[in-house]
C-alpha cells in the first residue's frame, strides 16, 4: 500500500472513530458538565428568591410592628368611639361650624382588622378645611379620607363657606395593644397660663421617651422641647394654634406625627 493510501486509510479510520466517539464523549463528559451548570444556575436563582422572600418577611414584620402602634384599639366599638371623639376635636380645632359627626356601621369585623368609619358634616372656610386635612394627614394613625363631598353654601349668610361631607376611615388591628385611649396622654399637675413655657405633668408612663415632640391640650398644640422627669419645656401655640389657659387635671395628649404628610389622599371626591 502506498504511503498516500495509508494516510487516507488512517484518516478514514480516525474520522469513523471520531464520529462514533463524539456521542460517548458528550454523554460522559459534556452532558454532566452542562447538567451541573444548569443545577448551579437553578440553585443561584433559588437562593436569590429566598433572599428576596426573607427581606420581604423582615420588612413586613417591621411594618406590622409599626402598624400595631398606629392602629386603633382592637375592639372596634371602643375604637369607633375614640376615633369619633378625636375627629370631633380635630374638626372643632380647625374651625368647623354646624358640625355633625356620625358613626358609620362597620362593613365587617375581620380576624385581622376591622375598618372603622366616621362621617362628618359641617360648614367650613377653605383655609379651615386645609388646616383640618394637614393635621389629619400628619397624624400617625392608620387612617384615610375615603369619601368627600364639597359644595358651596347657598344658605343666607353663607358667604365664602363650603358645605362638606367627609368620611374618614381607620383600621383596628386585631393584634393591636388593648387600651382605652387613642393616643398616649397625661394630665397637667398645675394650671398652665398662656404665657408660661414650663409644664409639670402628673405622669409620663404612657409618653414614649423622645427628645422633642408635639402634644395637644384642648385646641392648642404645644411643641415639647425638652423633658426632665415630669417637667417639660414647651413652645406654646405651635402649628398655627393659639395659646390658652389649661386647668389642673386637663388632658394633654401626644401627637404622633409624620415628618412628611402621608400620600393617602381621598379616594372619592365630589365637588358640587
Amino acid at each position: 500500500m502506498k504511503p498516500r493510501e495509508k494516510l487516507l486509510a488512517i484518516l478514514a479510520v480516525a474520522a469513523i472513530l471520531l464520529s462514533q466517539g463524539m456521542p460517548l464523549y458528550n454523554h460522559f463528559f459534556v452532558a454532566p458538565v452542562d447538567e451541573r451548570r444548569s443545577d448551579l444556575m437553578r440553585l443561584e436563582e433559588d437562593v436569590q428568591h429566598r433572599e428576596l422572600t426573607d427581606r420581604a418577611i423582615r420588612r413586613a414584620r417591621t411594618n406590622l410592628t409599626k402598624w400595631r402602634t398606629s392602629s386603633l384599639p382592637p375592639e372596634w366599638r371602643n375604637a369607633q368611639r375614640l376615633y369619633l371623639e378625636w375627629l370631633t376635636d380635630l374638626a372643632k380645632m380647625s374651625g368647623f361650624s354646624e358640625l355633625k359627626v356620625t358613626p358609620t356601621p362597620s362593613l365587617r369585623e375581620g380576624k385581622v382588622f376591622t375598618p372603622v368609619r366616621v362621617s362628618l358634616d359641617a360648614k367650613v372656610e377653605y383655609d379651615q378645611l386645609c388646616r383640618f386635612f394637614d393635621r389629619f394627614q400628619k397624624t400617625d394613625l392608620l387612617h384615610r379620607i375615603s369619601e368627600m363631598t364639597i359644595k358651596k353654601d347657598d344658605s343666607r349668610g353663607g358667604g365664602s363657606k363650603l358645605g362638606v361631607t367627609i368620611v374618614a376611615e381607620s383600621l383596628a388591628l386585631a393584634t393591636a395593644e388593648k387600651r382605652d385611649y387613642l393616643l398616649p396622654y397625661t394630665t397637667f399637675q398645675d394650671e398652665l397660663r398662656p404665657d408660661v413655657t414650663t409644664v409639670t405633668v402628673t405622669s409620663t408612663d404612657l409618653i414614649p421617651k423622645q427628645n422633642e415632640f408635639l402634644a395637644r391640650a384642648g385646641s392648642e398644640i404645644l411643641r415639647v422641647k425638652s423633658v426632665e422627669g415630669t417637667n417639660w419645656v414647651v413652645e406654646r401655640a405651635a402649628e398655627s394654634t393659639t395659646a390658652q389657659s389649661h386647668r389642673p387635671g386637663a388632658t394633654i395628649e401626644l401627637l404622633h406625627v409624620f415628618s412628611k404628610a402621608k400620600s393617602n389622599a381621598a379616594s372619592t371626591v365630589s365637588v358640587a
